[in-house]
């Protein structure tokens, strides 16, 4: 009992100071949860110390992305370990055989079955981008030539989560079936999806809440694809692909590819579709026009922005007499944390008077709020990537550092796809630098950032960030040839 109240302290503790962008004291305490492990092995308390070497496995995955200085060979190991942990101590394997697709005469199949599994068919980004694709596909289908011979699918939904919203519905019209496994365990689950003849199988939770990871260790499915919820490997020896394109991870980039347990799967021009939310405000004009000083932004999650960001955000701030820094973020309802805040920037010799931060109590609240900043500073190692696409939408463009890690490659892969391939940084000189001669060229001419602001919606429609359709297409003829190469091995 003592045991178990000191893991859920430790547990606590963990997500307390990750939520607060402290990644590496919770690490600390991941470290004390591993001795705990240990102790537990020694008294030979067997399924105690497997559960907890189970969250610490899982945890490491999710934490290391924060940590600052995770190489992706680090991010490949933790993925290792946990596909080992699920055969060795959960006994987790493939249990179905698909020999009966192993036939050549199946590579002409011209339909699909699609499976996706998740925790969040509700309002949450991974939803909003399959959204996006689902119609896409749906018109597509229905408008091609039937003359000319192209795969279509049917969309089965594995839904694990209780909660129903407008969402929900909307994803449920376009369903071939819809099935609740909240109340199913993993075996039935996966017996479930079996029965169901699904050939391609989506996970779009990966590590998060409410994921069913361990259901894709028996491989219910001849082809599983982790995509979209997660930044990087399930660390299930049985998911065949892990989504992405080549901006994320470029081709021929082995060291990259080391985050990966599975092969990287690689979409062209990029690897979800942006769909823009219904009634968003229209672009306001810079504030720089009537302000005559820089407003830099961010409406980052707090998790994201540990102390080396804020010591990169306090240099160029400090270079920059005049300039503000306007964070928006729900949390700041709580003023204890403000404080923290702001002693952090203080603790860099930031006069905390250029810190606004602010508390938005709906999305609506949070989309107006683009209108105070000039441009944002992204956060890193973890970048943004619904919160990028929020942003260029709302006109306002984005400084990013691209590192190593899946993670920190999101937002580099939207704005190259949006053409502001000089808004991409590869290191922290060249962050601050950057973030300073722009700050000084639009301070010059304000123009210039506001004629950016005021034509990047429409840019960003004509891209492929934005285009449905194109990435319908890709998506298509993705899987027709991912089918194809499993029928004929």
């Amino acid at each position: 009992m003592l045991f178990k109240l000191y893991e859920q302290i430790l547990t606590s503790l963990l997500w307390n100071f990750l939520n607060i962008g402290e990644p590496e004291i919770a690490n600390s305490y991941l470290q004390k949860l591993q001795q705990l492990q240990q102790l537990q092995q020694k008294s030979q308390n067997a399924n105690f110390s497997t559960r907890i070497q189970q969250k610490i496995l899982e945890t490491k995955l999710f934490l290391d992305n924060y940590r600052y200085g995770t190489t992706p060979q680090q991010m490949g190991d933790n993925a290792k370990n946990y596909a080992k942990f699920l055969v060795k101590n959960l006994h987790l394997s493939p249990q179905f055989d698909f020999s009966k697709y192993k036939n050549p005469k199946n590579s002409k199949r011209l339909h699909l079955k699609l499976g996706f599994v998740s925790g969040d068919f509700k309002a949450h980004p991974s939803s909003y981008f399959l959204l996006g694709l689902l119609n896409a596909l749906q018109n597509l289908q229905t408008s091609q030539d039937k003359k000319i011979k192209k795969i279509t699918f049917d969309f089965y939904f594995y839904n694990n989560c209780k909660q129903t919203d407008e969402i929900t519905l909307k994803i449920k019209a376009l369903a071939r079936a819809w099935t609740d496994i909240y109340n199913l365990d993993d075996l039935q689950t996966a017996n479930k999806i079996y029965a169901d003849k699904i050939q391609i199988l989506f996970d779009l939770s990966g590590h998060t809440a409410l994921n069913r990871l361990q259901m894709f260790a028996l491989k219910p499915a001849p082809i599983q694809i982790s995509w979209i919820g997660w930044l990087g490997s399930s660390g299930v020896a049985s998911m065949d692909y892990f989504a992405g394109d080549n901006f994320l991870i470029p081709k021929n980039s082995e060291n990259l590819e080391q985050q990966f347990c599975e092969k990287f799967l690689r979409f062209q021009n990029i690897w979800l579709v942006y769909t823009p939310p219904e009634n968003t405000p229209k672009v306001k004009e810079t504030p720089l026009l009537k302000n005559n000083f820089i407003t830099f932004g961010s409406v980052q999650n707090i998790n994201k922005v540990n102390e080396n960001v804020i010591k990169t955000w306090a240099k160029i701030l400090n270079s920059l007499p005049n300039s503000q820094f306007c964070w928006v973020r729900f949390q700041f309802i709580d003023e204890t944390l403000k404080q923290r805040v702001f002693q952090k920037f203080a603790k860099y010799n930031v006069d905390i008077s250029k810190i606004n931060l602010i508390c938005n109590h709906d999305h609506a609240e949070y989309l107006a709020a683009y209108e105070k900043f000039d441009f944002i500073l992204d956060t890193f190692p973890v970048s943004g990537g619904t919160t990028t696409c929020e942003a260029l939408w709302q006109g306002v463009p984005i400084l990013t550092l691209c590192g190593n890690l899946m993670a920190s490659r999101l937002s580099a892969s939207c704005l190259q796809n949006v053409g502001l391939n000089d808004w991409v940084c590869h290191n922290e000189n060249e962050y601050v630098e950057k973030a300073i001669k722009l700050a000084n060229t639009f301070l010059q001419n304000p123009q210039q950032l506001n004629d950016l602001r005021l034509h990047l919606r429409e840019q960003m429609k004509n891209s492929p960030l934005c285009d449905a359709n194109l990435f319908a297409q890709n998506f298509q003829n993705t899987m027709q040839n991912i089918w194809n190469d499993f029928v004929n091995s």
